[in-house]
């Protein structure tokens, strides 16, 4: 059932393994409709790499069991990359560093001058510097000792304080802290080819598309995989589905896309509870630029495929935070969210996940206190206790995306005898899956999506009075079509009748072959009366 093997090597060296998981006693994996998953394209976010796994195992596991499952073994093939970064994910499990770059410095080739993260304290973590000065921007909170509250306008009794991320000075001059740019700066989800930027518009987008030799072979994966009709990436942490578009608005995507992409989406907040956000309207407009670069929108713009990113962990929800206002503010961490998240903090955790403050002699900055988030499996990822049911929620939504490509299949096949040795025969082609077989127009838009095929092998003698060995049918619609009683209320065509007339000796056969790209492939032959 399950194949392995290594997309590429990363940055030091190391495998970018991939399971291919399908029934191949009921046909090879190119001939089936494709999923891809990836996870841990950030260095931090090793919670997507353990859904990717969960769901290898899930599948392989529920076999026979699961109806929809087996049904996804079956008909289609999976294709799971948990690690995108795995020079990232390694220095994150092994080391006190919590950066989401992999292991190439960039932009620069060693450390700048200013404030860099190390656990300063050698607790094997790194949390917070909170440093006593009349000029602070900061106050203890009147709410919860542990708290950080922002100085108001009116605030004149301290004490108050700067606060800093724990580290290190390079080159301190004893008086100013600068913040030094982090030393692995790469941002693998901003080094895509579609609507890639510059590193002076964009942070991180590397020196050109695909710089990165981990980008390039999530790239080359996908183009040598035509089949792959849908992908899920796996990121941390917001608890939200999203979809393109990353630098247009929904206006600027087609419409038969933008209904697939709701209708899907949709399906996995019933199974997640997640809400589903356009990264350009929900999920950036209210924080940064536009992002650039990103892998969904590849997939769609140029690959001509449905993808979403799953930001995993709703930190929000269980915590009683709404999460609109999440959303919208969360870079802030208001003081209000703060609260709320220490309560849960404490009911759940046992207080666990927060460094109470502590003092200590910092060899640049002298007396200091460090405390705050034990952020790596607090508000990065879920704690241990809390990830399996992640990751079951997550794995069950991608199933049901697996099961919503196009499926073609050869239906009736009616055969008439017109005369002696004359015979009419009609094939039904038929693609049972929700999307159509070309999954979007911007597939058609940009020449991503071939055509359905049937191909008709006659026996040695036979010959054709009217069609031909091969028959272009364009593409199939699905029941998403755009024009089907699922949108509009006109039934949607997902059914294509081929007609030939041959000559052949009764009881002889022809093989039909129906074959699309991206819907899979189907045989049936018929013996002539």
């Amino acid at each position: 059932m399950a194949k392995l093997y290594s997309a590429g090597k990363s940055y030091e060296g190391r495998d970018l393994w991939v399971l291919e998981i399908t029934n191949h006693a009921l046909g090879p994996a190119h001939e089936k409709p494709g999923f891809y998953i990836d996870g841990n394209t950030h260095g931090g976010e090793v919670a997507g790499s353990m859904i990717a796994l969960f769901t290898a195992h899930y599948l392989l596991s529920s076999c026979g069991l699961d109806k929809e499952a087996t049904a996804s073994l079956d008909s289609r093939v999976w294709y799971i990359l948990p690690r995108v970064n795995p020079d990232g994910a390694e220095a994150y499990l092994t080391s006190s560093h919590a950066g989401s770059g992999t292991r190439r410095p960039y932009p620069h080739a060693e450390q700048q001058d200013g404030l860099h993260h190390e656990d300063v304290n050698g607790d094997g973590m790194i949390c917070q510097m909170r440093v006593e000065d009349p000029n602070g921007e900061w106050k203890v909170s009147s709410k919860d000792p542990r708290m950080m509250a922002r100085r108001g306008p009116a605030d004149s009794v301290g004490p108050f304080y700067h606060l800093y991320p724990e580290g290190y000075i390079k080159n301190f001059n004893g008086r100013e802290v600068k913040m030094a740019p982090p030393l692995y700066g790469i941002n693998l989800n901003r080094n895509y080819p579609s609507n890639w930027a510059m590193e002076y518009t964009q942070s991180g987008s590397g020196a050109y598309p695909t710089s990165e030799p981990e980008a390039r072979a999530v790239i080359d994966f996908l183009l040598a995989h035509p089949n792959i009709a849908g992908a899920q990436s796996y990121h941390t942490h917001s608890g939200v589905i999203l979809r393109p578009g990353c630098t247009v608005p929904d206006s600027q995507i087609p419409p038969k896309d933008m209904a697939a992409f709701k209708a899907i989406g949709e399906m996995g907040t019933k199974v997640t509870g997640y809400p589903v956000r356009s990264v350009y309207h929900g999920f950036t407009a209210e924080q940064s630029e536009p992002r650039h670069g990103v892998l969904i929108d590849w997939i769609h713009q140029m690959y001509g495929a449905l993808g979403y990113t799953t930001e995993v962990w709703d930190i929000a929800t269980v915590t009683g935070i709404d999460k609109d206002e999440y959303l919208k503010r969360m870079w802030e961490r208001p003081e209000e969210f703060e609260l709320k998240m220490l309560k849960w903090n404490d009911e759940h955790l046992g207080g666990e996940g927060f460094l109470r403050w502590t003092p200590f002699e910092h060899p640049q900055l002298g007396r200091v206190e460090i405390g705050g988030w034990k952020t790596k499996f607090v508000r990065q990822n879920p704690p241990v206790h809390m990830l399996e049911d992640e990751c079951r929620k997550n794995c069950l939504f991608t199933v049901k995306h697996c099961l919503a490509s196009p499926l073609v299949r050869i239906g009736d096949v009616a055969v008439e005898a017109l005369a002696a040795g004359v015979y009419k025969v009609t094939v039904t082609a038929e693609n049972r899956g929700f999307l159509p077989t070309n999954i979007t127009e911007q597939a058609l838009k940009v020449r991503a999506a071939r055509p359905v095929e049937l191909h008709a092998a006659l026996p040695d003698g036979a010959t054709f009075v009217t069609g031909e060995a091969t028959t272009v049918l364009g593409h199939i619609e699905g029941l998403a079509s755009y024009a089907s009683g699922y949108f509009m209320g006109t039934p949607a065509r997902t059914q294509v009748f081929i007609d030939f007339v041959v000559k052949a000796r009764p009881g002889s056969a022809i093989a039909f072959r129906l074959s699309s790209q991206k819907g899979g492939t189907d045989r049936k032959t018929v013996v002539l009366p």
